[in-house]
């Protein structure tokens, strides 16, 4: 029992250890992933008003969730808080201004991905990045540092910031989550989520349960617990690829000029947000004087720090 206890202990030394040295090689990173303060995004070439994403209630980075009374609500809570500060700053939703530095191109069913140390990108317009989950069967040729090897079910896998990957030849793939592998943490910019009474954290599509183990807080890969959405238009998640945006205390979705909010059971296409600010627009835009015009929504571009960003206005 106590060797079991002080092998898990090390992994999150390890982890802590790795995380703080292999940080972001790209550009600046604008925006923040989901729910609840976040990254305070800046301003880029093309590049939208800061979106203060990053789930759970993170602010700047700190953590700001209410506390529970209940022991194990104690253990959870300061768990999640220490691992979100051993992961990468990096979270689904952000983008950056270039192409994220020492990047290679991954291709996965023809769609090109831009990988750069542990973190995958799918590209906007000339200048926008933006972070977008791991996609299933993209193939590196070296783990990222702080790599975590995880064996489950006679499988050995390797395991990053939400990614697992899978030995493939001299390649490493990325692997389907397996339900019911163990984690040391879920990933910064995971959001809480709760169905049927149950709390999960979820990244990326994938659910995570937080389970206690000899006084630590371990994450299970669950399957997803959700049903169908009853109406044809919801989505279970935001689509990939798209930028977190916060307007007016609500959080938005936005992906190619169309924009999604969340409701119950999912999420849905909504009319875009007057006042809003995006990075980029889609190449189907049509100028109209000195405004453009997507899907019957103008956007008036204007420049902030040096940069442009596009409002919307009506």
């Amino acid at each position: 029992m106590h060797k079991r206890r002080f092998i898990l202990i090390m992994s999150l030394v390890m982890l802590t250890v790795v995380s703080t040295t292999s940080g972001f090689r790209g550009g600046h990173m604008r925006g923040g992933g989901h729910h609840g303060g976040g990254h305070h995004g800046g301003f880029g070439h093309h590049g939208g008003s800061g979106h203060h994403g990053g789930g759970h209630g993170h602010h700047g980075g700190h953590h700001h969730a209410s506390h529970h009374h209940a022991a194990h609500h104690h253990h959870a809570h300061h768990a999640f808080h220490h691992a979100v500060h051993i992961a990468s700053h990096v979270v689904i939703g952000a983008y950056i201004l270039s192409r994220p530095r020492y990047s290679t191109v991954v291709y996965v069913n023809a769609s090109p991905y831009y990988y750069s140390a542990g973190t995958y990108y799918v590209k906007k317009s000339d200048s926008v990045y933006v972070t977008v989950p791991p996609p299933t069967g993209a193939e590196i040729t070296s783990l990222p540092d702080g790599t975590v090897p995880i064996q489950f079910d006679g499988t050995s896998y390797s395991y990053y910031l939400g990614t697992f990957y899978l030995k493939s030849g001299n390649q490493y793939q990325v692997a389907t989550a397996p339900v019911g592998a163990t984690v040391t943490y879920a990933p910064k910019g995971a959001k809480r989520k709760t169905v049927n009474g149950v709390g999960y954290f979820v990244y990326g599509g994938v659910y995570y349960k937080p389970k206690f183990v000899d006084g630590l807080t371990l994450y299970s890969v669950a399957a997803n617990p959700t049903t169908a959405p009853a109406q044809a238009n919801i989505l279970l998640e935001p689509p990939a690829g798209n930028i977190a945006v916060q307007h007016d205390g609500t959080d938005y979705y936005y992906l190619d000029g169309k924009w999604y909010e969340e409701v119950t059971g999912g999420y849905e296409m909504t009319a875009a947000p007057a006042g809003a600010s995006v990075p980029y627009l889609p190449e189907t835009a049509q100028q109209n004087g000195n405004n453009f015009v997507v899907d019957n929504t103008t956007y008036k571009p204007y420049q902030k720090s040096g940069v442009t960003l596009y409002r919307v206005v009506g």
